[in-house]
C-alpha cells in the first residue's frame, strides 16, 4: 500500500508522543496497524505484540484491529517463514491488550482486587440494570433533599413569626423557642448543604 508523506511519518515516528487527527475513512487504522507491525517486526528493537497497548473506543473496532493485525503478522511470516520472532507474535496476539478502555480497565481491576478491596466476583451492570440503580439512587437523593429542604423552610417560617411577635411586645421567654428553632434549621441547612451541594447555597436563615 502507498502512504502519505504525513501517514509515513506516523508510521515511522519514534521515542515521542504522536497525537493523530485525521477525518473519518481516511485511513487511521491502517496506518495505525502498520506503525503496530513495525514495531513488531524491528529488526534491531522489536517489540512483543502483548508488550503494546491499543485501545478502541468499541469491541467491533478492537476485533477489526486485532484481525487486521494477525492478518498482516501472518503475511509476514509467509514473506520470512523462519522468523521465530514473528511466530511468537502470532502466538500471543490473543493476549494482547487490542481492546477496548472499558474493557482494559475491567482486565485491570480484577489483577489488583486486592489492592483496591473489591470483591474478586464483582462484574458489570447490564444496562437495564444499571438504569435502575440511577433511578433509585436519583429518587431516593430527590426525596432527602426535599425533606431536609422543607424542615428548613418550616423552622425559617416559625423563626420569622417569632421576631415579629417579640416586634410587637411578646414576652422574652420566646427567647428559648428562638434559640432553639435556630438550632434546629441550622442543622438541616448543614445536612442540605453537605449532601445536596448546591442545594442550599442561597437560603439565608434569617
Amino acid at each position: 500500500m502507498a502512504w502519505t508523506k504525513a501517514q509515513q511519518n506516523v508510521i515511522d515516528s519514534r521515542g515521542k508522543n504522536l497525537l493523530v487527527s485525521a477525518a473519518a475513512g481516511s485511513g487511521k487504522t491502517a496506518v495505525m496497524v502498520e506503525r503496530i507491525i513495525e514495531l513488531v517486526s524491528d529488526e534491531k528493537h522489536p517489540v512483543d505484540i502483548d508488550r503494546l497497548l491499543v485501545v478502541t473506543f468499541t469491541n467491533a473496532a478492537a476485533s477489526e484491529m486485532k484481525e487486521r493485525i494477525m492478518n498482516a503478522l501472518e503475511k509476514k511470516v509467509q514473506d520470512d517463514p523462519d522468523n521465530q520472532h514473528l511466530l511468537r507474535q502470532i502466538a500471543r496476539i490473543q493476549k494482547a491488550q487490542i481492546t477496548t478502555i472499558h474493557s482494559f480497565c475491567l482486565n485491570l481491576i480484577r489483577e489488583h482486587f486486592m489492592e483496591v478491596d473489591l470483591d474478586p466476583g464483582f462484574r458489570i451492570g447490564e444496562e437495564g440494570e444499571i438504569g435502575l440503580l440511577h433511578q433509585d439512587a436519583l429518587a431516593y437523593a430527590h426525596i432527602f433533599a426535599v425533606h431536609h429542604l422543607h424542615a428548613f423552610k418550616r423552622l425559617r417560617r416559625q423563626h420569622r413569626a417569632l421576631v415579629r411577635a417579640r416586634k410587637f411586645g411578646a414576652h422574652r421567654h420566646d427567647d428559648r423557642h428562638l434559640a432553639r428553632i435556630q438550632r434546629l434549621a441550622n442543622s438541616a441547612l448543614k445536612i442540605i448543604r453537605r449532601d445536596h451541594a448546591g442545594l442550599g447555597q442561597h437560603l439565608p436563615f434569617d
